[in-house]
């Protein structure tokens, strides 16, 4: 792992380009499409697989299509997350130091909204960072950008990542799905057919065989009496145990 960028692997280093995201979260978002997909035969599984993505596009698409419309620029998420970040922001104390590289301090009121101690953080607009580490992370204006952008009078849309936007998230949408028809109109396969091996098939009855390797604590005590597993005594089993209780 050593060889590999920590940039690759690692929030702290990623300056960003996964917006907070880590590398499992992109392919989990689909739980909830792919919901009621599950333990179903191969066909059906593909079949309803290709369904619930396509249903999610087309909904997804007309949502956003329609908030554009709406003379929305974020999704909802970035809008409520701007403005609990400028309300909190509003009662910050700013310090500028060198304006041509927009270099802010920003120093914290308590706030028991914060649910942590009152910091002062570096705020450098032009490098789009903040000792927080959110402004840098989320590629989204922190409640020190904001403050930071509030007291020289800027506009802090101007801070926020384009990927946010609307109209690049539609972006995604755009893209298409087609009715598959029915199986009489498809085109003749005429390649080869796979198989399954039916040595690797499970078998309908007994104790399935394991492929894990064992080792020194898998190896029986040798000699060592049995028990009953209902009373834990030793000398007869659950079928002839003294203590079971029978029930008329």
């Amino acid at each position: 792992m050593d060889q590999i960028p920590k940039s690759k692997w690692t929030q702290a280093y990623d300056k960003g380009k996964q917006y907070d995201h880590m590398t499992t979260n992109l392919a989990k978002c689909m739980n909830s499409v792919l919901k009621g997909a599950r333990a179903l035969p191969i066909a059906a599984l593909v079949n309803e697989t290709f369904n619930k993505i396509n249903d999610s596009f087309v909904t997804n698409g007309i949502k956003i299509m329609n908030m554009i419309k709406a003379g929305h620029r974020y999704s909802k998420d970035v809008y409520v997350m701007m403005q609990e970040n400028q309300h909190i922001a509003t009662s910050h104390y700013v310090r500028m130091y060198v304006r041509e590289t927009g270099e802010f301090e920003v120093q914290e009121i308590a706030n028991t909204r914060l649910d942590r101690r009152a910091m002062a953080c570096t705020v450098k607009l032009n490098e789009w960072s903040c000792d927080c580490g959110q402004f840098q992370a989320l590629r989204l204006p922190c409640l020190h950008a904001i403050a930071a952008c509030v007291f020289c009078n800027l506009n802090y849309d101007d801070f926020v990542d384009p990927v946010y936007k609307l109209e690049n998230i539609f972006k995604v949408y755009q893209h298409h799905f087609h009715s598959l028809g029915s199986e009489d109109t498809w085109p003749q396969y005429l390649d080869s057919y796979f198989m399954s091996d039916p040595s690797k098939r499970r078998l309908t009855s007994g104790k399935p065989t394991t492929t894990r390797i064992h080792n020194e604590m898998d190896e029986p005590i040798p000699n060592r009496p049995k028990k009953c597993s209902l009373s834990r005594s030793e000398g007869h089993n659950r079928t002839n145990c003294p203590y079971k209780q029978v029930h008329d």
